[in-house]
């Protein structure tokens, strides 16, 4: 014990084999530790998903007269954004200003006068918007990106929607 350096910690001495068996020792229980948490979250998260699509089943279930109710309960936190396909022409120009803002004052009021909804916004092209009055190429271009991105985001959400479901459906055969 001549040769080992001695390590003194709180009135304890002991020797360096001990102060590295303890540091590997306090190393493996914070990883642990760690692992716990995160394996927590991940089963947490999954309740969550697991409650949330359940709850999107059960609003599903509500007929297309209430759920306009649903959509204007500001105060659900897990409230779902009400789909694409079934905005109103208020919604479409609220979206037309937030996604287009150089464009919103330009053609507003196209949109206003040609009643574009949601779902004719999801179906409209280069084409549809040229006949519609918009003329100049470059904000057709801009506008149909925009549009573009909001049909990819309507989608993915839908796929979210399908494979909730698909869990639901699972865990329901698995009770």
């Amino acid at each position: 014990m001549g040769a080992c350096c001695l390590y003194k910690f709180s009135q304890v001495k002991f020797c360096c084999c001990c102060a590295v068996f303890i540091f590997f020792g306090v190393v493996a229980l914070a990883w642990l530790i760690v692992m716990e948490e995160s394996t927590f979250r991940k089963v947490r998260k999954d309740r969550s998903a697991k409650t949330e699509a359940t709850n999107m089943t059960n609003k599903n279930c509500v007929s297309p007269t209430n759920s306009n109710k649903d959509s204007d309960n500001s105060t659900n936190t897990n409230a779902r954004p009400k789909l694409v396909f079934f905005w109103t022409n208020a919604e479409v120009l609220k979206w037309l200003r937030r996604h287009c803002e150089e464009y919103h004052t330009l053609y507003a009021s196209l949109f206003l006068e040609n009643d574009i909804t949601g779902r004719s916004l999801l179906k409209m092209n280069d084409s549809t918007l040229e006949r519609m009055g918009i003329k100049e190429k470059g904000h057709r271009e801009v506008i149909c990106t925009e549009i573009l991105k909001l049909k990819l985001k309507s989608d993915i959400l839908e796929l979210k929607d399908l494979q909730r479901k698909k869990v639901i459906h699972a865990i329901n055969a698995d009770l």
